[in-house]
């Protein structure tokens, strides 16, 4: 009778170079798509000069504001806030938060599919999500929209832990 010991983990079969390449090149394509986006806005639009001045306001009064002004999270206006502290009354930097955040996004969507389903999964839901026009056009914008993707993905991951942790102090 032959037998082998394991003394490693469970082998992984190792990502086609191929369909890595594909997906590497989709994550470039949609990052190089956001990234001149950005480049090409040269001013900021009403409703991000709005964004931007609930960013500016001062703390105690900026809470006011947000609830009498805008339907969105506060959350997002204290990040503006502080990224705007670095260069005030620069339009490309506030905008430069937005494409920061849609890599952020991306980089999330990639480590909790990875966690979750594999390195496999994880490279295609990263391409997929960095090809959709919505990317590019996220990264561009002075709003939020950039930074959600991350936030669900890291919300469902978080929830995800908990309730395993939770079922496995039960058993």
């Amino acid at each position: 009778m032959n037998t082998v010991l394991m003394t490693e983990g469970p082998r992984r079969p190792i990502l086609p170079r191929l369909e890595v390449a594909l997906c590497v090149l989709t994550i470039a394509v949609g990052i190089v798509a956001a990234t001149a986006f950005w480049l090409a806005r040269d001013s900021l639009w009403e409703d991000e000069i709005i964004a931007i001045t609930h960013g500016l306001q001062p703390l105690p009064s900026f809470f006011v504001e947000m609830l009498r002004n805008d339907i969105h999270p506060f959350v997002y206006f204290l990040l503006l806030k502080g990224w705007a502290a670095v260069a005030p009354g620069s339009d490309r930097w506030a905008l430069a938060s937005s494409l920061l955040f849609a890599l952020l996004s991306a980089a999330c969507i990639y480590h909790v599919t990875a966690r979750h389903f594999g390195q496999r999964a994880a490279l295609w839901a990263c391409a997929l999500f960095c090809i959709l026009p919505n990317y590019a056009w996220a990264a561009g914008n002075l709003r939020m929209y950039s930074l959600l993707p991350g936030l669900a993905v890291l919300t469902w991951h978080l929830n995800m832990r908990q309730l395993s942790e939770a079922s496995a102090g039960r058993g």
